[in-house]
């Protein structure tokens, strides 16, 4: 029966709440589907826009038939900076994106891209190339992007030029990496050469471990110096490629594509290092996320040390499940060397001092001392090949490490997951070491592994340098991480796309963030991956901005691990699972990285979460989005269902009334469940249907709004059954959800939530009663599981002590929180609760909490990064004689001429920070005088209408006929339906306007759609017009000020920095005045809140320049007036008071005074609040 519900419901509970909720359309329509179809209709504009015609900054330049598929390949040209401070300032850079499209699909504009990345971080955007031809994938725009400083044609790029190579000339006795590249980010001399995950050390060596780490740490700082990473804005605004580059500016990257395409949705499979990418546009802009698939996870917290350690438990588990497969295995080669696992174990030790004495070695090319007489001193005697010519057994040998073998051994058993019997390679690999197929084999081995990683990276143009093997022709090994340059080699994939038909390998990229206690830990084949990724990260000079990688509720993803997966760990994958706590998870209980088609084999048992993984991404519809006020949506479901039995079933026969007649006062709202219903209303003396209600649609929503009249006249056809609600049960269920974010919004600890978190809380908690006093809560030593807050009554903590006295440690009232040790920590209660007298709580468990919010600790650290406080107070630094250090742009202060400061703000209230931190809001600047909200979900923000009474209609002033007005809606069939309605008001009002135009404003889609309209017409249509008395769910707590709507009125017309526009936050009704709040209209038009206001700024160093002569006098004048307003009526606010005094001012004495636009002050005081 209430099937049809949450979907439809959302524009009641809009209509009546106005909260975050996406309006397929309003009451106008028919039904959801007509609804969510029309509003796609115009969300496509007048301009068409969709993935085969995109928005300037993304172009398509060549495309290609291959095979069922086409490609298109372009360029995403990104503003360097995403960050809306710099917006005039930033360079911008191309990126290379590819497109494919199955040509079965008959209309491609209708297509929501589907991002794919294969990870690395080395994958590209030939990614879609290798796997959006599947057939599964026909039903998306399937596009992958090459990553800032990635892929051959990136610009600049982390690896090193080609320019920078060189050779040596042969026979010297020693070779460094200089020797064979003069570039700055390749390795220093006498650094081992260390891949993404080891390092060609003996990783239980402490002095060699110390030298590789300060060798990777002189890297790090050199090549961070290099010239090649700075970039200038139009400006002449230098920024550093390295501080915008990594996986939260790629989650930026890949939203501004979804924008170019004007896309609702982005969807996303990620394996590997695209889990973290994924994850991370999740949690930046999980609005938009639509499918999500992530495939062998990165860990969800981007820590380098747990990285690393990870990575090297995934080794050492992986390697030790090898063995025990093995032992399963022994007839089936390779397993067939080897008895038992104690087998297996004994030759991996013996190979292990083996590689430490230098004795599993190949030959090179180079002749020993001995010349061609007799076998070089190099090659140790018992291990030169039976059969060995005279002239091979006399040249030196090479020796092989621990940290080159386990390097080899992880590639292989990552290749498990995408090769059939895969795991089989990796024990090869050692049973050939081990000398268990011949001396012959065993040097072989060797050499495969050294030419694997000991070679120059190759090059199409074939220089004379490109795939030189280092460790035979040189004797040492470098290789392309050592040289900082990857392989190139011609791809047929690439072919005729309008680009460089080469690929690039991924072993050449600088890494970019000590060891202590680890050897203890892990044996070498752990310990040498771990080096090898923490030393490439370690000791670099510029601070990444933390990835927030996952911790977002409501993402739906699939989350797939393996439970032996070398290269990322399945702990890591279930931690991604816990920090996506409305995810799902499969697991493959085999060897491989990421769950693949091409690991799959007879037997493998690998089909089934193969079939899972297809059906979640390609057959299974789009999970529902978790949008703010989806909990009153639930809230109101649940009334409906309780009342059932209060279902009207009406027949045709009877012609009865369902809504009542046009004008009659309406009390309750109704959903049609089943059959249908029409509108009537009368048109030029005659009762004309104008609207059909079908199934899932409603109607007579205002009467939960406020008491008024009739729209129309609703009758029914046939049998219908309707589902009612009265306007006393919904403004019940909104003071109790009122009642419980108050609740939250009042405790400290949940001070850092956003208010869709609040929200989301409020939503969660269950309600509890004790009746009678001293009843247990819960008892001192249990396990910290819930935590209360008080609503009603009060309660005593007592701790009981080791001689068995118990004492009072605090009493708890209404409002209070307790027991809030379950969000931190758990552990053992260390204290009793109990009641005083009949009380009344909300609780939640930590369980509860971290499934619909995420972890308390990462909720917490990311509100720290985001509070505008923390700004503030790093903006106070100490400086030099310029300023602060927040004035010094980015320059370290002079020593020699040192200030210090302090500052102290007036607070603005906790609703408007949590809206700055929750990027909904942004602070108002002097240009906005309007007062904010102080009740209900609009607290923080300025509302536009600033009077309640409808008798102050008549006191606000003219609007200008020549001013004009800028309003914002929050999606294009909003922004539609007030153009028809501002349209038929300019029709039917005699006003004096000069341009009577309603414009089209595009510059913010697809976040914002403007209007710019006539001031009188605004006016007219949200003033002059509506009822604007205080409504359900709407109320702001304040006074009917017309002197501060006056002043809204004036920020809105005045040509200001930033633009004061409006902005309509009702997703329901479009029409709705009191949905207008004050916004800026900068990189992205939002809401204006309640800022901090300076009280005082002090500081010791600094000289300032002397007060204006004008803003002297001006003060003098300000000082004169105020025995005026001290003897003005009390019950005037102080604003409204000196209001009145600069109207009389003015209208007197013509006397009008311009605010600068950053406010009163010396010349230094002002330049400071500027910066």
């Amino acid at each position: 029966m209430l099937n049809a519900l949450p979907r439809c419901f959302r524009l009641l509970a809009a209509a009546g709440l106005g909260f975050g909720f996406f309006a397929s359309g309003t009451s106008s329509a028919s039904s959801c589907d007509e609804l969510s179809s029309l509003q796609t209709l115009l969300e496509s504009g007048s301009q068409r826009c969709d993935v085969l015609h995109p928005k300037k900054g993304l172009r398509w330049s060549h495309t290609k038939k291959i095979g069922k598929v086409t490609v298109y390949v372009g360029n995403l040209t990104v503003p360097l900076s995403p960050h809306e401070e710099d917006v005039h300032e930033t360079p911008f850079i191309d990126l290379m994106v590819m497109m494919m499209i199955h040509n079965s699909v008959e209309d491609a504009s209708t297509l929501e891209p589907l991002l794919i990345h294969c990870g690395g971080p080395g994958s590209d955007a030939s990614c879609v190339l290798h796997q959006g031809k599947e057939p599964q994938y026909s039903g998306y725009a399937s596009w992958s992007i090459s990553q800032r400083g990635i892929g051959f044609a990136a610009s600049p790029s982390f690896e090193c030029e080609a320019k920078h190579m060189k050779l040596p000339e042969k026979n010297r006795k020693n070779y460094r990496i200089s020797d064979f590249t003069d570039c700055p980010c390749a390795l220093p001399d006498g650094t081992a050469l260390v891949g993404q995950s080891f390092v060609a050390i003996d990783p239980l060596n402490g002095s060699e471990v110390e030298n590789h780490l300060s060798k990777m740490t002189l890297r790090s700082r050199r090549c961070a110096a290099s010239p090649k990473w700075i970039l200038t804005g139009p400006r002449n605004k230098s920024f550093n490629f390295l501080e915008f580059s990594g996986t939260r500016m790629l989650a930026h990257d890949i939203e501004f594509f979804r924008t170019r395409v004007c896309a609702h949705k982005m969807h996303l499979n990620g394996a590997s290092y695209g889990t973290a990418v994924a994850a991370t546009y999740g949690n930046m802009f999980h609005q938009r996320v639509g499918k999500m698939v992530i495939n062998g996870n990165m860990p969800p917290n981007p820590f380098t040390l747990d990285f690393a350690e990870g990575q090297g438990m995934a080794l050492t588990m992986t390697f030790a499940h090898l063995e025990m497969l093995c032992i399963q295995w022994t007839a089936t080669p390779p397993c067939n060397w080897f008895q038992d696992q104690k087998t297996l174990n004994h030759v991996w030790e013996s190979l292990l001092d083996e590689l430490r004495k230098g004795r599993l070695t190949a030959p090179t090319e180079i002749l020993g001392s001995n010349g061609a007489k007799a076998p070089g001193p190099d090659i140790p005697v018992g291990q030169i090949p039976a059969g060995c010519p005279f002239k091979a057994c006399n040249k030196v040998t090479f020796p092989l490490s621990i940290g080159l073998l386990q390097g080899y051994l992880q590639e292989q058993m990552i290749s498990a997951g995408f090769v059939p019997t895969g795991w089989a390679q990796p024990v090869l690999t050692i049973a050939n070491l081990a000398g268990f197929r011949g001396a012959e084999a065993k040097t072989q081995q060797v050499k495969a592994i050294l030419d694997r990683y000991c070679v120059l990276p190759s090059s199409p143009g074939k220089e004379a340098w490109s795939g030189v093997k280092t460790w035979s022709l040189y004797g040492t090994c470098v290789g392309q991480q050592s040289v900082g340059l990857s392989s190139s080699y011609h791809s047929k994939h690439l072919e005729g796309l309008g680009i460089a038909p080469f690929s690039k390998g991924v072993n050449g990229f600088i890494n970019e963030a000590t060891v202590t206690g680890y050897r203890q830990k892990w044996d070498e084949m752990a310990i040498s991956a771990f080096l090898g990724i923490f030393s490439s990260f370690f000791a670099w000079q510029l601070d990444a901005v933390p990835v927030q990688v996952g911790y977002r509720a409501g993402l739906k993803a699939l989350v797939v691990g393996n439970l032996y997966d070398p290269a990322c760990s399945y702990t890591w994958s279930n931690h991604m699972r816990e920090s996506l706590p409305d995810s799902v998870m499969i697991v493959w209980q085999g060897v491989g990285h990421c769950l693949s088609q091409g690991g799959d084999y007879p037997g493998s048992g690998m089909k089934p979460c193969l079939d899972l993984l297809a059906r979640r991404l390609f057959v299974a519809p789009i999970p529902a989005e978790v949008l703010e006020g989806e909990l009153e949506i639930e809230e109101c479901a649940k009334v409906l269902e309780r009342m059932k039995n209060d279902i009207s079933l009406m027949r045709e026969e009877s012609a009865n009334i369902l809504q009542g007649t046009l004008g009659e006062e309406g009390l309750d709202c109704f959903i049609v469940d089943s059959g249908e219903c029409y509108a009537s209303i009368p048109i030029n003396g005659e009762w004309k249907e104008v609207l059909k209600y079908e199934p899932g649609g409603f109607f007579g929503e205002r009467a939960l709004l406020r008491q008024e009249g009739r729209a129309a006249t609703v009758t029914a056809r046939s049998d219908v059954k309707l589902l009612k609600l009265s306007r006393e049960e919904f403004v019940s269920m909104i003071e109790e959800r009122d009642h419980k974010e108050n609740l939250i919004r009042h405790i400290k600890e949940f001070d850092i939530l956003t208010d869709a978190q609040v929200a989301t809380l409020a939503g969660a908690l269950e309600r509890r009663w004790f009746d009678q006093s001293d009843a247990l809560i819960y008892a001192q030593g249990e396990e910290s599981n819930h935590f209360y807050i008080l609503e009603e009554g009060d309660c005593v903590s007592t701790i009981r002590l080791e001689d068995g006295q118990e004492i009072e440690a605090r009493q708890y009232a209404a409002g209070e929180i307790f027991g809030e040790q379950a969000l931190h920590s758990g552990g053992p209660r260390q204290s009793s609760v109990s009641t005083i007298d009949a009380v009344k709580v909300l609780m939640l468990s930590r369980e509860e909490f971290e499934r619909k919010l995420g972890k308390w600790s990462n909720l917490k650290a990311a509100a720290d990064d985001a509070d505008p406080r923390r700004l503030m107070a790093d903006f106070y630094l100490p400086g030099d004689t310029r300023g602060p250090k927040g004035s010094l742009g980015g320059e370290e202060p002079n020593p020699f001429n040192p200030t210090r400061w302090f500052a102290v703000y007036r607070p603005c209230s906790s609703d408007s920070i949590r809206k700055m931190y929750g990027k909904v809001g942004v602070g108002k600047g002097l240009n906005v005088k309007g007062k904010s909200a102080k009740k209900n979900r609009l607290s923080g923000f300025v509302p536009f209408i600033q009077i309640s009474d409808n008798k102050h209609k008549n006191d606000v002033e003219e609007a200008p006929k020549d001013a004009r007005t800028k309003i914002f809606f929050r999606n294009r069939l909003a922004r539609e339906q007030a153009s028809k309605s501002l349209d038929k008001v300019l029709k039917e009002a005699s006003l004096k306007i000069d341009d009577p135009t309603i414009k089209i404003i595009a510059d913010y889609e697809p976040q914002s759609f403007g209007l710019d309209v006539p001031e009188p017409l605004m006016k007219e249509a949200y003033i002059m017009r509506p009822e604007l008395s205080p409504m359900v769910g709407w109320e702001t707590g304040r006074q009917s000020e017309p002197a501060f709507m006056d002043m809204n009125l004036h920020s809105t017309r005045e040509s200001s920095t930033p633009e004061v526009v409006l902005y309509q936050y009702d997703l329901a009704d479009p029409m709705n005045p009191l949905g207008l709040l004050v916004a800026y209209a900068e990189a992205h038009v939002l809401p204006v809140v309640s800022d901090f206001d300076t009280f005082l700024v002090g500081s010791m160093g600094m000289e300032y320049s002397p007060l204006p002569k004008d803003q002297q006098e001006l003060m003098q004048w300000c000082l004169d007036h105020t025995a005026d307003i001290i003897g003005m009526p009390q019950r005037k606010s102080w604003t409204t008071r000196w209001l009145e005094v600069l109207k009389d001012e003015a209208s007197m004495k013509g006397k009008t005074v311009e605010i600068p636009k950053l406010g009163f002050g010396d010349p230094t005081s002002v330049k400071l609040i500027g910066d």
